[in-house]
């Protein structure tokens, strides 16, 4: 449960971070003063890629590490049932 919970805040993050840069752009940014415009596009671009938590031996934890434990456990376990 609690590599759920770690994995699904990790995905969290990702998709938090993807859509402050989608709100960002999709405002009026263009219509503001030039200090403003230049903090929003400082925004984009550091949106453009993703912040996450890192899971250091396995890469980091969002939706498709949980998919990768849940097949590799489900692996062992028909593994074990057929040795014994």
């Amino acid at each position: 449960m609690a590599l759920y919970i770690l994995c699904h805040a990790g995905q969290i993050i990702q998709d938090g971070t993807e859509s402050i840069g989608m709100a960002a752009y999709n405002s009026n940014w263009y219509s503001v003063d030039i200090d403003t415009q230049k903090d929003v596009l400082f925004i984009i671009r550091q949106c453009q890629k993703p912040s996450y938590l890192q899971a250091l031996p396995l890469g980091e934890f969002n939706h498709s590490l949980m998919l990768m434990i849940l097949k590799t456990s489900y692996s062992f376990l028909t593994f074990l049932t057929q040795t014994t």
